[in-house]
């Protein structure tokens, strides 16, 4: 993967990817907006799923808005979390901030998990 795309190679596409990061998560990096779960994948590319419960953001442009959010900030960063699969889970508090005050706290969640995988690495 080049750029800035988002390609199959780097999605969790079946229930037991999700399972195998939700039963051995090795980083989580939370806030009242989101949740990011994130476990080690071995040398394979960075690799991104997304839930956005309609319980946690019951309006659909709410929920849209969140999962076009972090898969733009996750692609910026993709190639500093190599070797991690990771699953974001929205939260009740992403509904309540405005659109510019979301974008900078995913951007400092990512950061965290930046820098807790690299602990993990080490």
């Amino acid at each position: 993967a080049t750029g800035f795309d988002f390609p199959v190679s780097c999605r969790l596409l079946t229930p037991a990817h999700y399972r195998a990061v939700f039963d051995a998560t090795a980083v989580r990096v939370g806030t009242k907006n989101a949740l990011m779960l994130g476990r080690l994948n071995g040398q394979q590319p960075a690799r991104l799923g997304l839930i956005a419960a309609r319980r946690q953001l019951p309006r659909a442009v709410d929920r849209n808005r969140f999962k076009r959010m972090v898969r733009e900030t996750f692609r910026v960063h993709r190639g500093e979390l190599h070797g991690l699969d990771i699953v974001v889970l929205a939260r009740s508090g992403f509904r309540s901030t405005t659109k510019p005050e979301q974008h900078p706290r995913l951007e400092h969640q990512w950061q965290r998990l930046i820098a807790e995988h690299r602990s993990l690495s080490d």
